[in-house]
């Protein structure tokens, strides 16, 4: 505490009793009495006039309980919420501000202070003041974190030829204006030269997608070969001269660079050869994470299913569990782009507490993703439990637009808001590399959850009931229910001259005995043919 107080004890205690006789009439009228508070406290703390800190922002509703001098603690209350805060530096608001967390907001007058480091007491009085650990901010989110969906930092950064390879899609759709097309545009072509992707760069002028330049193609052609050969030699001195592990460094960064210029097959053969200079199971599986990148970029499904496998099979083996969770959302997102769309959804679920693969999107991309391929996949108790529930999903599905209010209408039986809000999404649908290709399909998809979960409360029901609750024609629902019961997507049938429909529920039980009986007659007869082949 010594090292936090700025003057004799004497001063601390005059202060407090100057900040006592105050209280009272602070809390019989804040607005009036704050800024002679702060006036008053001046003389005590060098805080600059009280009218600088005048904030309208916090309105007649601020209630400062009491201040301790420039190095002690804070309380007070801001619209009807209580704050704390132990600072080193000048007096500090904490900003009643909507969002993640409370941020601390210091005086834009006040110049910081040249302070000593804290001492473990230091730190420990402001844990025990505030009931939170050291490191925790006031909005109980770590200090340099913005939740679960943030993706600052070295660890939060998207690779950077996904960020291309999504580019390269939004430019061959049709439904992306010109304009937004002319600026992709520019950002494609300053990817492909800031990283010399030379066969990149004269595939996407084969096809027109960029201007042809034979110059810059030449060019950078020379800038790969000088640094292949450069890498060349690094090798070869590790290999003369150095140990083991510094030769599968130099293979490894060979390997990396063919992977940053585009050259798939070598950067595939290269990380062949360092995957046989390499003994530890992390650091192959760093290999084959790299290896599925690659099949990410080009959409390469075989490879991928193929590195999926290699990965399961080192993980027999050993390894972490950091990166079987990564694994996981790699496999995840491998089905979802296959239509696997049911065990698409178990992986991003068991993924959604350990999610560290930046690399491949943020994590409002991956919650995205995890709510559209769970209200297909899930029935209702589960999606409750799971997805609707799940505090990890509240955290960061507002920062998704319609998306929260497609899952709450579609649990909470508000089909109009429903299709108001899948309107909404179906634009991110359309526009999203690995979702596209589905498109059509998930979107009859999840028309078949909404009617199935409405028809289930009805034995019958007239047309019109269920038109006016979907805000939709009866007409648009006559031939909507029509495609799906023909499908054998419904299980109901339509009195078109009552305008009335029906609810025909299988009977499980049932539907499982007539398998049976069916199954049971087939062996019968294969069993009967076999033992005619015997006899002879």
């Amino acid at each position: 505490m010594d090292e936090l107080a700025i003057g004799p004890v004497a001063a601390v205690l005059k202060l407090f009793d100057v900040v006592h006789g105050l209280e009272t009439p602070l809390l019989q009228d804040a607005p009036g009495d704050f800024p002679g508070y702060l006036t008053v406290l001046k003389p005590w703390d060098s805080c600059p006039p009280a009218n600088d800190w005048s904030d309208p922002k916090h309105g007649s509703d601020f209630n400062c309980r009491y201040f301790l001098g420039r190095y002690m603690f804070c309380q007070f209350n801001c619209n009807g919420e209580s704050y704390r805060a132990f600072t080193a530096r000048p007096l500090i608001f904490v900003d009643n501000e909507p969002g993640p967390s409370k941020r601390h907001r210091h005086h834009p007058q006040l110049e910081p202070q040249p302070t000593t480091a804290r001492s473990p007491d230091a730190f420990a009085l402001r844990s025990k003041r505030t009931n939170r650990t050291p490191t925790q901010t006031s909005g109980g989110e770590m200090d340099g974190g913005g939740g679960g969906g943030s993706t600052s930092g070295e660890d939060g950064k998207q690779e950077k030829h996904l960020v291309l390879a999504n580019k390269l899609f939004l430019l061959s759709q049709p439904d992306v204006d010109d304009l937004s097309k002319v600026a992709i545009r520019a950002d494609v072509l300053s990817a492909v030269k800031s990283d010399d992707m030379a066969a990149l760069f004269e595939a996407l002028a084969a096809t027109g997608v960029l201007e042809p330049d034979a110059a810059l193609l030449a060019e950078m052609r020379a800038r790969i070969d000088e640094e292949i050969r450069k890498l060349d030699e690094k090798i070869a001195d590790a290999e003369e001269n150095l140990g083991e592990s510094e030769v599968r460094e130099a293979h490894l960064a060979k390997s990396l660079y063919f992977v940053r210029v585009g050259e798939k097959e070598k950067a595939l053969e290269q990380l062949k050869v360092t995957e046989g200079k390499t003994v530890a199971i992390g650091q192959k599986m760093d290999l084959v994470f790299y290896t599925l990148q690659i099949g990410l970029f080009y959409m390469d499904f075989d490879l991928i299913s193929k590195s999926i496998d290699k990965a399961k099979k080192l993980f027999e083996e050993g390894g972490d569990w950091e990166r079987k969770n990564r694994l996981k959302v790699y496999e995840g997102l491998y089905c979802m782009a296959t239509r696997n769309f049911k065990k698409a959804t178990s992986l991003f679920l068991d993924s959604i507490s350990t999610f560290t693969t930046y690399e491949l999107f943020p994590y409002d991309t991956f919650i995205f993703y995890t709510v559209l391929t769970s209200i297909i996949s899930l029935d209702r108790v589960s999606l409750k439990q799971k997805v609707v529930d799940a505090p990890e999903i509240l955290a960061v599905i507002g920062k998704v637009p319609h998306l929260s209010e497609f899952l709450n209408s579609l649990y909470n039986c508000q089909y109009k808001s429903f299709f108001v809000a899948f309107s909404g999404l179906t634009e991110q649908i359309k526009l999203d590399r690995y979702l596209q290709p589905h498109f059509r399909y998930y979107m009859r998809e999840v028309r078949t959850v909404v009617y199935s979960q409405f028809l289930e409360s009805y034995k019958s029901v007239t047309m019109e009931a269920m038109a006016s609750a979907f805000g939709v024609t009866v007409d648009f629902i006559d031939q909507e229910l029509s495609r799906f019961i023909a499908a054998g997507k419904l299980h109901c049938k339509i009195d078109k001259v009552a305008g009335v429909l029906e609810t025909n529920r299988p009977d499980e039980r049932n539907a499982f005995y007539q398998s049976t009986i069916k199954q049971g007659d087939f062996l019968l007869n294969r069993i009967q043919k076999l033992s005619r082949v015997i006899d002879l």
